[in-house]
């Protein structure tokens, strides 16, 4: 194919791939009501051992039929194999959100929040550009912090506070009694002062539902995003890409902006502009793909990249990965988000979360824990990776 002026990547696919994967069967687009039956029923006859199965089975197939939709609509596309958060959501995580209330996620959870009590302590994850206030005549020091929603049901409000956006990354402290000398809690985070039938609000079957999503999905997100380039793929993972592959540049924490973006500028001929975007992305995410195609493309633009680029002992950082697992890798990310997402929505299941990940293989007491498994692979993980993993395990 002639090169490309496209915003990021650059696509040296081969035809043969969209030729072959034109004669396999598109992924059947259907809504998450449609699996739900199917998949209540299964377990039904099959027992709950059969949810594993599942969602193991869900995980890989649906993967691997956006992979190929991607391919056969968009093959010259630089984003080619980047499956975006919105279309995972859609085809992946919305029919697991179903399966696991047996029905309207939102309906079902604001049922189990109506019985909960709310947690003594906020713990609210700040986003970029958020609202927060800090209470100069509470407050512990000048970090100690309200979301929005605290603080507009607190005493601080009556009091010297100071409003600010965040940085991102922070955590609301409401609840604290560290953080603050007076005032600890809001409204929301009191104490219980009446005990709440919440297990009558569970929807039958959720918690083993439940804990076998959560267990293949933790399974599933340990298994690719710790794969070691010298290992073999799990054999369910494993298809037949007809050599495709996708080089991904990585964040080394040495090379500068400027030093990433004339090297991307040289190597794949594309525009500054391209380039910062690029060199942006790596420094936010810690990876991002630049060549997509063969091994061999993939092999000669590492070495081209790489050449000349030594410093301090090290040269820019590019792995040759299967578009595959790239795919896999990007869902189990959305996976990691995904389960933070509904363990903040209900104390059932965040008690859930932590017995899977606190469980321990029975026949292979080596290994140890699914925390143990995420903590040893902590530095081995990019940033996007390594952050997903923190916010569901250790926050």
């Amino acid at each position: 194919h002639a090169e490309r002026t496209s915003p990021v990547r650059v696509c040296n696919c081969q035809c043969r791939v969209r030729i072959e994967w034109a004669s396999r069967s598109l992924l059947v687009m259907s809504t998450p009501g449609d699996v739900l039956s199917a998949w209540l029923e299964h377990v039904r006859q099959e027992g709950p051992q059969s949810v594993k199965n599942i969602v193991r089975d869900h995980l890989v197939s649906t993967v691997q039929s956006l992979l190929r939709e991607k391919s056969l609509s968009d093959c010259c596309d630089p984003h080619d194999v980047s499956l975006t958060a919105p279309a995972l959501r859609h085809h992946v995580i919305d029919s697991l959100d179903w399966f696991v209330c047996a029905g309207d996620p939102s309906e079902c959870f604001a049922r189990i929040r109506s019985c909960e009590a709310p947690p003594n302590l906020c713990g609210r994850s700040l986003k970029h550009g958020e609202p927060v206030y800090t209470c100069r005549d509470c407050g512990a020091d000048g970090t100690c912090v309200l979301c929005s929603e605290c603080f507009q049901r607190s005493a601080h409000r009556k009091h010297r506070y100071k409003m600010h956006t965040t940085g991102g990354g922070g955590f609301c402290d409401c609840g604290d009694e560290e953080a603050w000398k007076d005032g600890v809690r809001c409204e929301i985070h009191q104490p219980a002062v009446r005990e709440l039938d919440v297990e009558s609000s569970v929807p039958s079957g959720m918690s083993v539902r439940a804990y076998g999503v959560a267990e293949q999905c933790m399974r599933y997100a340990v298994d690719v995003l710790s794969w070691n380039m010298n290992d073999p793929l799990p054999l369910d993972l494993r298809e037949d890409m007809d050599d495709y592959y996708v080089a991904v540049l990585v964040n080394d924490e040495v090379h500068s902006f400027d030093e990433v973006i004339h090297k991307m500028c040289g190597v794949l001929k594309c525009s500054s502009v391209q380039a910062l975007q690029l060199a942006t992305e790596v420094d936010r995410l810690g990876r991002t793909s630049v060549l997509i195609g063969s091994k061999s493309k993939c092999e000669e633009a590492k070495t081209e990249i790489k050449r000349g680029t030594l410093k301090k002992g090290r040269e820019l950082r590019v792995d040759i990965i299967p578009a595959l697992l790239l795919a896999h890798q990007e869902c189990a990310i959305q996976l990691l988000q995904w389960l933070r997402e509904i363990g903040t929505q209900c104390a059932v299941l965040r008690n859930l979360f932590c017995e899977v990940a606190l469980k321990s293989p029975a026949n292979n007491a080596v290994s140890g824990s699914m925390l143990g498994e995420v903590l040893s692979m902590d530095a081995l993980l990019w940033k996007d990776a390594r952050n997903a993993c923190q916010q569901l395990f250790m926050r």
